[in-house]
């Protein structure tokens, strides 16, 4: 039995990580907090474009699709 990621699992994460670290997350945060929300919805729609929002839906629902393994890997980077 393997327990560790495969290769496509691993560029999934790969993928979200990199997602997030390009949407500056935290500088978005801050401007939240003052009163300034267009980069937050920025990155909400970032996250809702790589099918984050829904990511244990079926794709044909708007979802990523992916398998509970994936589903973990995207929830790891998300924190």
């Amino acid at each position: 039995m393997r327990f560790l990621p495969t290769e496509e699992q691993t560029d999934f994460a790969r993928a979200v990580r990199a997602l997030l670290a390009a949407a500056d997350v935290p500088a978005a945060v801050r401007a939240w907090a003052a009163g300034d929300f267009a980069p937050g919805r920025a990155v909400w729609k970032r996250l809702a474009a790589a099918g984050l929002f829904a990511p244990a839906a079926p794709e044909a629902y708007g979802g990523a699709g992916p398998l509970p393994v994936e589903l973990a890997a995207a929830m790891v980077e998300v924190g």
